[in-house]
């Protein structure tokens, strides 16, 4: 009998200790979605400023050595040293332009550098000594660019330039709350190891393009080619289930470490084994799960970045610990029997 008082007066004690759950889960509620909706928020202004910088640069300028010009694409082509031969000129349908002195040139299907040569070597033919030539283009042929997902605004627009990826991004009116971090873009290049053109598959990271990094210098300075697709998939989402508050499904936002998983669900119920924090993950090649674990809480919450960043589709799983279920079920008891205290769930 004296035992069962003592594990009585134990499990009241704990259950005043642990509180009501409700306001806490409330506030990380809040917090969440106001953490989701200031990170999509800063994404969209740097959006909207790297693109009015040109996405961290002009693009006529990026593409002055490489862009293939094209029928319906305005030039304006200058001599140095002889304003008379400046001229603005719009390709005609069979990729002519009409120079002063040298007639028609065909410039279709050349980069803007070739352009500049051929030009400069038909002057020189009869006219001038090291003729020094400069080819601007003004205005681009009507270009589509595609862009799907989650943007505020997706569909197809049609544009009179080439376009970074970034001002196509912020063309759409920027990203929706649900927009992951990577962004796939598909299109077609010049082939650089020979004649025509390449299909080109990029799996982007916005978090780099906008900071400058790795991203944006692997893939040409993001500059898009005519017929180009955007697709900003929704986020991912983890599964967290077990002995948490709130089990369920949650978005991945960004790099998501256990311990911020186990937040989004509302913390550990009492009964949770501190040590009792498993993640499966699909294998790749989809010969079952892989298993991670056991975190301790008390560790991750020393050092959040120990224990395992999270992936789409992974799941978290927090083992109840028998000693603190068998306490909460007393303390359930007790509440029944003599009403009071807080149960433990």
């Amino acid at each position: 009998m004296l035992v069962w008082l003592v594990l009585l007066a134990l499990a009241v004690v704990l259950a005043g200790c642990a509180g009501q759950p409700t306001a806490g889960t409330a506030a990380s509620d809040f917090q969440q979605d106001r953490s989701q909706q200031a990170r999509v928020d800063k994404l969209n202004e740097q959006l909207a400023v790297q693109s009015a910088m040109g996405g961290g640069g002009d693009p006529i300028q990026r593409e002055r050595e490489s862009y293939r010009l094209g029928r319906d694409d305005l030039i304006e082509i200058t001599v140095l040293g002889v304003p008379e031969l400046a001229r603005e000129v719009r390709i005609d349908g069979d990729g002519m332009v009409t120079l002063p002195l040298i007639g028609e040139v065909n410039v279709a299907d050349k980069t803007v550098q070739g352009a500049s040569e051929l030009i400069a070597d038909r002057y020189e033919e009869s006219y001038l000594r090291d003729p020094q030539v400069s080819v601007l283009v003004k205005e681009y042929r009507s270009l589509r660019i595609t862009v799907l997902g989650s943007v505020q605004k997706p569909q197809v627009y049609s544009v009179q330039r080439r376009l970074g990826l970034l001002e196509a991004l912020a063309l759409a009116g920027g990203l929706t709350e649900k927009a992951g971090r990577m962004v796939y873009v598909n299109d077609r290049v010049d082939n650089p190891d020979g004649e025509g053109k390449i299909r080109r598959n990029l799996v982007v990271s916005l978090d780099e393009v906008l900071a400058g990094g790795s991203g944006a210098e692997d893939t040409p300075d993001l500059t898009l080619s005519d017929g180009a697709v955007i697709n900003v998939p929704e986020a991912g989402v983890i599964y967290v289930e077990g002995a948490v508050e709130k089990p369920g499904v949650y978005p991945l936002q960004g790099e998501t470490s256990v311990l911020q998983a186990v937040t989004m669900a509302g913390g550990l119920q009492f009964k949770a084994k501190d040590s009792g924090i498993r993640v499966l993950r699909a294998s790749g090649d989809g010969g079952g799960a892989e298993e991670f674990g056991g975190f301790n809480i008390n560790t991750l919450r020393k050092d959040p970045d120990r224990g395992l960043q999270l992936r789409d589709g992974d799941v978290v799983v927090v083992e109840a610990s028998g000693v603190k279920s068998a306490l909460q079920g007393i303390a359930n008891t007790a509440k029944g029997i003599f009403g009071f205290g807080y149960s433990l769930n």
